[in-house]
């Protein structure tokens, strides 16, 4: 028999450490603008998060379902679709994404007052490529 586990026990067991996870690999850049973020300017955030998560299940959902399909008649092809459509799809998306992410957070008051600019402003802790 399996535990019932409550939102509380959710957050506490899989949100806060995922949370954790993700914040580590930002840029000590970016979580000094994020730390910094009025009221206004967090809010356009929310909503460009929202809308990016739209935007992504709509270009996914297709070839999900490609990929899903291909691998009830075989496990290579589907892997073989998958490939293809990271490739094609989902690298593309997340470079915009990367280059929009930058266009907002050097836009904020904090990075401005900061001398912060988009075009030297790390998203991650680790190298990555613009």
């Amino acid at each position: 028999m399996t535990p019932e586990i409550d939102e509380t026990d959710f957050r506490r067991i899989v949100v806060r450490p995922m949370s954790r996870f993700i914040v580590s690999l930002r840029s000590p850049e970016a979580r000094e603008i994020a730390a910094h973020l009025t009221p206004v300017e967090r809010d356009a955030f929310v909503t460009h998060a929202r809308d990016y998560g739209r935007r992504t299940a709509r270009w996914l959902a297709l070839p999900a379902i490609a990929c899903v399909l291909a691998a009830f008649y075989s496990i290579w092809l589907g892997v073989g679709v998958f490939v293809v459509a990271a490739l094609v799809l989902i690298v593309p998306l997340m470079r915009s994404e990367c280059r929009r992410m930058r266009e907002l957070l050097s836009a904020t008051q904090w990075a401005r007052a900061h001398g912060i600019r988009r075009e030297t402003l790390r998203l991650f802790s680790f190298s990555s490529t613009r």
